[in-house]
């Protein structure tokens, strides 16, 4: 019995069943729905999470600029007068 390669080198200790692509002496190749389902979602929850991410990140950036914008106008008018 021929062990498939890809099976071998990455399943090795897994159990049965815990690959993507389930291979055997003829079985075929079959896709497993519900793992591609699971990493779908789970691709479209990180996604979505980066843009929101992203839009806080730019409000407190913007927030951490106005700061240091009057800290510096606040410096020079006490400064010049």
């Amino acid at each position: 019995m021929r062990t498939h390669r890809l099976v071998a080198t990455y399943a090795a200790g897994l159990p049965a069943g815990a690959m993507l692509l389930s291979v055997g002496p003829g079985a075929g190749t079959s896709l497993d729905l519900p793992a591609v389902a699971l990493v779908v979602a789970c691709t479209a929850v990180v996604g979505w999470g980066v843009r929101q991410s992203t839009a806080v990140n730019n409000v407190i950036t913007a927030v951490v600029l106005l700061t240091i914008v009057l800290v510096m106008t606040a410096g020079v008018s006490g400064y010049v007068g």
